[in-house]
């Protein structure tokens, strides 16, 4: 193809793509470009280019002549050849073998390893040596790899030469690809160590066995680059050489892209705040860990190629399915054993790129796709052919970088090749960058759309952002604030307060006299979406980010499980049937529902046996009838708890039924009671220890240090019967047998839900990163804490209501207050890839305590260190009133919530009134016992808080006890962050900035302003249940603030009015 008619044809098909009555590109931006694209382009070009080959082909090399011979025939009779895996030269062959392998998962031989590995390498030669597709393109990386059938990353403990060694391996590999590799190994082989999981891959293996023929290939393009790849490659590159471009000048041009790119990420690094010897860490990891692999293999020299791959005679036409990779994988493989490349990645004919990972390095190969026609011609200008990179760094922060490196190569570029249209078409007046963007879309909508991929189905999709967060496209396009593909990204500190009061500001309904109602003036215009979308951003950011943490397995894991979320793919949690009969397997020798007169429920040993594994179970399946029973781990804590409903009747209704189907039970059931039974203490260690170790299956458990409480299952000793101990079992089972509650349905929210650790990791690496930044965030928040411990304690010294007993026992729990930052050792490096390595993200719900709870557990089983609580990437804090430490999670100081720079007024309205929060709940006594003034207080704070009622459900009221211990430490919270505010400020004179919109509050007015504006992120109303110990948002707000005179000063409240009644409870000082 000629310079001029790839142009003109890239000038048609970026015209064609843009709808001429399409939407604007600052609203909607993928319509602007690809709307209107024929998506089946990229395909359609791939077979008129093989089309072109073959014509063109005048090879003299036989098999490659024998190829032609056989698109020849497929152009004439397609259906000829079809996918047809058996696993067995014959059909009675392949039976045997489906027989073998069904012999061998039943009997159940995956102990042992030796006879695991003769299994596994037969059949994994049987796979190899008939074409299954468990060998493909990617089997040939920088290294070949034999990893898990659905291609998920594996632990390094699951590589065969960490299990049974090298020798052992090498034979595995010897006999697969049937060849004799010498001293060195280049293959990495999944080998799992424990037997389950060796099961779960045979189980794979059987599937595979017996999975439905595909079919007939749907076109030659298909068939030939399946079955004869290499020789279909060797064909294109000869094409390729000959007429457009010769290869090696290709290669150096995709270098000198590759090479523009890697400077403009170096000088991204220099730029960093980090010390001069961070920065040459990060440099120098960088370059040592990440190679540009050259396009062509040294196996396609033609005296090497015919050396190699010269197959006079491949095999009958039926047969060359399953021949496929014995002419294409093992010359391969051949050709290295003889002291050719250690490289095996050829380029790939489906994708635009791959990564091979081999120890800590990354190896970047490009796709045909890549450097061919529509996406790449040695004519194009920069903005073509740079935008094309994305597909080998597709995170979002180096797609800044990839428009950088192109700008700057584009202002040296000769706009001799200016990608023009037909007279008065529409690309003729759009500028390089923009047609970068253009065409960077298009590509996006290609590759998606060959991928079975509906590209415009979520404009939020992560390769969507490439566009939406580059300041460069905002510019290209002239966006504005507001529109859709604004970024509105800016890393200058100064800017983030002015973000911050454009928040607060947007978020307040000045029309509403605050003295009447507070909640919404403040946050009259408050949008919910707003606290998870703050949170969304920085994940996704991290998740994206993979130099953070990645060389963690159970961090590869959450990240795979999230790119595989961002296409569509979600994990399905497991059915109720599959729940049924995994009960049934469970429980083979009780027939639920338990009747009342069941000789189990009144045998002791026998039920508690049966209680503790019904517990057991809950626990492995991730129900939430754990959340209650896990609430205080932090304090040592643990619970069995009452059963009590979690789904609707309906659904445990059809668990009920399946159940009594598969049981084959007749009659009418009446649905089971749900008992709440008085809670008993266990006294013996030991009896205690073992418990835990079983239930959440952590052998030798210790939980000497720990307090474990269950249900009292006492005889009434007059009618000498169980105590509802058949209804309590039918409830616990009829919660096995239904669903957890958890699904998997948002790709952000549910990776921050069901694996927290993991965020956290990532977040604590990615904030350690900047390590000047991270150091003057600790000085902060330990700034801040000390001067509300110190105030908290000078409130009570100086309390005109307390006697000097009083005061002395509440300073007594105050003084024991300690805050800890975000550093913990189980998230360090030298624990946390240990800790986390069974992390299982196949279904995310029921493995949600495995993942989670256990881990931590066992981590603590082995140092004691009785750290349990782990800060959360959240909105949200903990104290425990065991050990008197307090933690605040990341969700307080993420932007534009916080900055460094903020101003006092905002710093203590905010995370300062949550320590003030936390250090209030030191304070609470328990009822029965406190002093009297003490006892006062707490009753009168409660009144303010007792049958408080839903606006809009007026049935549903608070109950002041429930709601006891976080109402009043809000109340105290306010008093401390505020005091502290007012004594910080004087000492500091600090400098406030605003908006010209917020000149109207004083410093007092914005203190609290500021305050509501957090306190509405929390739980309102609307998600009330009557079971939260917090009370809701609204609530907290009103009552807080009316109760408090620095309000009404603030606001000039008259008396007797909402926000200032008459009638206050003094806490520390008589404040009517």
């Amino acid at each position: 193809m000629s310079d001029e008619e790839a142009l003109k044809l890239k000038a048609e098909l970026l015209e064609s793509g843009m709808p001429k009555d399409g939407p604007k590109p600052c609203d909607n931006f993928p319509e602007y470009a690809a709307g209107q694209l024929y998506k089946d382009a990229l395909r359609g070009r791939k077979a008129r280019v093989m089309e072109e080959v073959m014509k063109g082909s005048k090879e003299a090399f036989l098999p490659l002549q024998r190829v032609r011979g056989f698109y020849d025939l497929c152009v004439k009779h397609q259906r000829l050849f079809d996918r047809k895996f058996q696993p067995g030269v014959s059909a009675a062959d392949a039976e045997q073998n489906r027989a073998r392998l069904r012999d061998f998962i039943g009997n159940n031989e995956f102990v042992n390893n030796d006879l695991f590995a003769s299994e596994y390498k037969y059949t994994l030669k049987i796979l190899f040596t008939y074409g299954s597709t468990f060998f493909d393109e990617n089997t040939m990386g920088k290294n070949i790899l034999i990893v898990r059938p659905e291609k998920v990353p594996f632990k390094p403990e699951d590589e065969c030469q960490a299990v049974i060694g090298k020798e052992k391996c090498k034979d595995i590999a010897n006999t697969v690809f049937d060849v004799s590799f010498k001293d060195d190994l280049p293959v990495t082989i999944y080998f799992p160590r424990a037997p389950e999981d060796r099961k779960a891959l045979f189980q794979e293996f059987w599937t595979i066995y017996n999975s439905p023929e595909p079919g007939w290939y749907p076109g030659c393009y298909e068939f030939l680059s399946d079955v004869f790849p290499i020789f279909y490659k060797k064909m294109l590159f000869n094409y390729l050489d000959a007429n457009e471009q010769p290869i090696s000048d290709l290669n150096t041009d995709l270098k000198v892209i590759w090479t523009d790119i890697l400077e403009q990420i170096d000088d991204t690094i220099r730029t960093l705040n980090v010390t001069m010897d961070r920065k040459q860490d990060y440099l120098k990891e960088f370059h040592e860990n990440l190679e540009f692999m050259d396009i062509q293999h040294p196996i396609f020299e033609q005296a090497t190629f015919e050396k190699y791959f010269d197959f006079v005679d491949f095999s009958p036409v039926p047969e060359l399915y399953q021949n496929r990779h014995l002419w294409s994988i093992r010359p391969m493989i051949e050709y290295y054993i003889r002291g050719g490349s250690s490289n095996f990645y050829t380029a790939s004919l489906t994708q635009p790129a791959s990564i091979s990972r081999v120890g800590d390095k990354v190896y970047i190969g490009r796709g045909f796709e890549a450097f061919t026609y529509p996406l790449h011609h040695k004519s194009f200008p920069p903005s073509i052919t740079y935008s094309n990179f994305i597909f080998a760094l597709g995170e979002e922060q180096l797609s800044g970088m990839i428009f950088n490196a192109y700008s700057k190569r584009n202002e040296l570029h000769l706009r001799k090749n200016r990608i023009q249209g037909a007279e008065n078409a529409k690309i003729n007046s759009l500028s390089e960058d923009q047609l970068y963007f253009i065409n960077l879309a298009q590509t996006i909508v290609l590759e998606q759309a060959q991928n079975r991929i509906d590209p415009f189905a979520d404009p939020d999709a992560k390769i969507w952002r490439l566009f939406k967060c580059l300041r460069g496209f905002s510019n290209s396009f002239r966006c504005k604030p507001g529109d859709n593909f604004f970024s509105e990204e800016d890393y200058r500190e100064e800017n983030y307060l002015a973000k911050k009061y454009d928040m607060i500001e947007k978020m307040m309904n000045t029309s509403v006299d605050p003295c009447d109602d507070f909640v919404k003036y403040a946050a009259g215009n408050f949008d919910p979406q707003t606290r998870f979308d703050v949170l969304k951003e920085t994940l996704r950011n991290i998740l994206m980010f993979t130099a953070i943490a990645d060389h963690i397995d159970s961090i590869r894991k959450v990240r795979h499980l999230y790119f595989q979320c961002q296409q569509g793919f979600l994990p399905a949690e497991p059915t109720i049937d599959e729940l049924v009969d995994s009960a049934i397997k469970e429980y083979p020798e009780v027939l639920f529902p338990l009747k009342e007169d069941s000789p189990i429920a009144k045998d002791d040993v026998k039920f508690w046996e049966l209680i503790k594994k019904l517990y057991k179970s809950l626990f492995d399946k991730g129900s939430r009838l754990w959340d209650l029973g896990l609430a205080s781990v932090a304090s040592l804590t643990i619970t069995l708890p009452n059963p009590h409903k979690i789904l609707p009747d309906n659904e445990t209704t059809a668990a009920w039924g399946v159940y009594k189907t598969k049981t084959k039970q007749t009659g009418e059931w009446p649905p089971p009671e749900y008992p709440d039974l008085l809670p008993r203490s266990i006294e013996e260690a030991k009896e205690r220890s073992e418990l835990i170790s079983f239930v959440f299956g952590i052998p030798g458990f210790d939980a000497s240090n720990y307090t474990v409480i269950v249900p009292d299952f006492t005889v009434d000793e007059e009618e000498e019967e169980p105590i509802s101990r058949h209804d309590f079992a039918n409830a616990l089972f009829e919660n096995v047998i239904s669903r957890n509650g958890r699904s998997f349905k948002k790709c952000e929210v549910d990776i921050l839900r069901m694996f927290p650790l993991q965020v956290y990791k990532l977040f604590y690496e990615a904030n350690k990163r900047d390590t000047a930044k991270y150091k003057k965030l600790k000085e902060v928040y330990f700034e801040y804490s000390t001067n509300l411990l110190q105030e908290a304690e000078n409130m009570l010294v100086n309390s005109e209501i307390l006697t000097n007993e009083s005061k002395d026992l509440l300073l007594n729990e105050q003084k024991q207050n300690t805050f800890a930052f975000f550093e913990h050792p189980f998230f360090e490096n030298r624990n946390f890839p240990h800790a986390t390595a069974d992390t299982d993200i196949t279904r995310p719900g029921a493995s949600f305590y495995k993942n989670n709870i256990r881990q931590i557990l066992r981590y603590d089983n082995e140092y004691h260190e009785n750290l349990l609580k782990v800060r959360e990437f959240s909105i949200d804090a903990q104290h425990s009133t065991k050990f008197k430490y307090n933690v605040v999670d990341w969700g307080y100081f993420l932007k534009p919530l916080f900055e460094q720079s903020f101003p006092p007024v905002l710093m203590f309205s905010t995370f300062g009134y949550v320590m003030g929060h936390e250090i209030g709940h030191s304070l609470i006594l328990p009822l029965f016992g406190a002093p009297k003034e003490i006892m006062n207080i707490y009753l009168c704070l409660l009144k303010l808080h007792h049958n408080r009622c839903d606006p809009e459900r007026p049935q549903l009221c608070t109950n002041a006890v429930r709601v006891m211990n976080e109402a009043l430490a809000d109340h105290f919270g306010l008093r401390f962050a505020y005091s502290a505010y007012r004594k910080y400020y004087l000492s500091r004179a600090a400098d406030l900035h605003r908006t010209r919109e917020l000149n109207f509050l004083t410093d007092d007015q914005l203190f609290f302003v500021s305050w509501a504006q957090l306190v509405i992120q929390f739980p309102n109303w609307r998600k009330y249940d009557g079971t939260d110990p917090h009370p809701p948002a609204e609530l907290r707000i009103e009552q807080t603030a009316a109760n408090f005179p620095a309000f009404a000063n603030a606001f000039n409240c008259k008396a007797n009015t909402t926000m200032n009644p008459d009638k206050k409870c003094a806490l520390f000082r008589n404040e009517n």
